[in-house]
């Protein structure tokens, strides 16, 4: 384990792709999950043990919004376990023949990522279920099956039963709903997180994203992106990349806070949300209001105060309002 860790960080360190992407996000180990401490610190517990006794990682829920870092948290097990790692869209997967043609390239002991629980055909968890267990969903007989298998041997029957098994993967399911993991469609997962995205994390996120480009960005910059991703709902890999796509072609080689707030409207006009930034700048202006309300109000106190006048209350004040 310990050399497989030394070469996936070595991987990282001389990794400088032109675009930014989900693998740049996976943390070297665990333990660099900065914006998961606590989910990391569990997580790694549960892996030595998987690697002490042998046995595959526990399946496992996590829940949370867009960017809590499900994926990565996924990517970053298998790679602590040194095993395969597949990502299965299942808002893709239609039917169960189709997730069947998935799981039956499995590999013994890989992590399967699963996203899109939410959105997703009805009988899934029950093809899920059957899967985990080893067993593969059978079609429907017809009369000449049945036939067939009653006139089958015994030992036909055991190696046929034999060969309709998956092999003993983890499977991670990820969705950002709430999902009891104690549902009857969930009763075979033994391990359950709720991630969350928050600016302290976000900020982990970013730092590891641009430590992978030839540029550097200063950590205030970092907060300050930070601070838009979370507020706007701009998606981490879109900040970035248009981040250092726009200091590339200003051949920009080290950004910080000036630099950063000359370009910063160029850089975030095509990725806000309209809708976003009115209800946002709404937001500020009833901040605002109230602000000035509140400073009003003190005046009047502080006036009053200063003359020894006493503040009629409101059920004596007839026109409802003090006027500043």
């Amino acid at each position: 384990m310990d050399e497989s860790r030394k070469v996936h960080i070595r991987a990282h360190a001389k990794s400088n792709a032109t675009t930014l992407d989900h693998t740049h996000l996976v943390a070297p180990t665990l333990s660099h999950l900065g914006e998961c401490p606590a989910i990391g610190h569990a997580l790694a517990s549960i892996v030595e043990q998987s690697l002490q006794s042998g046995k595959r990682f526990p399946h496992t829920l996590l829940i949370g919004d867009a960017d809590s870092s499900k994926r990565v948290i996924a990517a970053t097990i298998a790679a602590e376990m040194a095993v395969p790692f597949h990502y299965v869209d299942l808002v893709q997967i239609r039917s169960g023949d189709a997730l069947h043609a998935v799981l039956r390239q499995v590999t013994a002991g890989a992590i399967v990522l699963m996203s899109g629980i939410d959105c997703t055909y009805e009988g899934t968890f029950a093809d899920l279920a059957r899967a985990v267990n080893g067993r593969e969903r059978l079609k429907e007989p017809s009369l000449a099956s049945w036939m067939r298998e009653m006139t089958r041997e015994e030992w036909q029957k055991n190696s046929r039963q034999a060969s309709l098994k998956y092999a003993d993967f983890t499977v991670i399911l990820t969705g950002r709903k709430s999902h009891s993991a104690h549902a009857t469609y969930l009763r075979w997962v033994e391990r359950h997180y709720f991630t969350k995205q928050y600016e302290g994390g976000e900020v982990a996120r970013l730092s590891r994203l641009f430590r992978h480009t030839d540029r550097t960005v200063d950590d205030d910059v970092i907060c300050l992106i930070a601070k838009v991703t979370t507020t706007f709902g701009v998606r981490t890999l879109e900040a970035a990349n248009a981040i250092v796509e726009r200091m590339r072609s200003n051949g920009i080689v080290h950004l910080d806070q000036r630099t950063y707030g000359e370009h910063f409207e160029d850089t975030f006009a095509a990725l806000l949300d309209p809708k976003r930034v009115a209800a946002y700048k709404k937001k500020l202006a009833r901040l605002e209001q109230a602000a000035r309300k509140t400073a009003a109000a003190e005046a009047v106190m502080q006036a009053t105060a200063g003359t020894g006048m006493q503040v009629p209350d409101a059920a004596s004040n007839s026109g409802g309002a003090i006027a500043a």
